[in-house]
């Protein structure tokens, strides 16, 4: 297994499970919907910064446009 294809793996696993804390706080908070969970917050930011990489290793340029954005969407306030 090359390494890319490892960061494609960990960037696949760390977004299926990051999204994990914030589904469980969305389940118990329905009335108010008031917090985010900063845990699932950056992990979707590492995520899409291994994804990121990836494009940007083989080339796939609109892919990294498109994570690039995604990475500055999650971090502006």
């Amino acid at each position: 297994m090359s390494s890319l294809t490892f960061l494609m793996d960990v960037g696949t696993t760390l977004g299926l499970v990051g999204i994990v804390p914030q589904m469980y706080r969305i389940i118990r908070n329905r009335d108010v919907l008031k917090d985010i969970s900063l845990t699932s917050q950056f992990t979707f930011v590492a995520a899409v910064s291994c994804f990121t990489l990836f494009a940007a290793v083989n080339g796939i340029w609109i892919t990294m446009a498109m994570d690039l954005f995604q990475l500055g969407y999650s971090g502006s306030p």
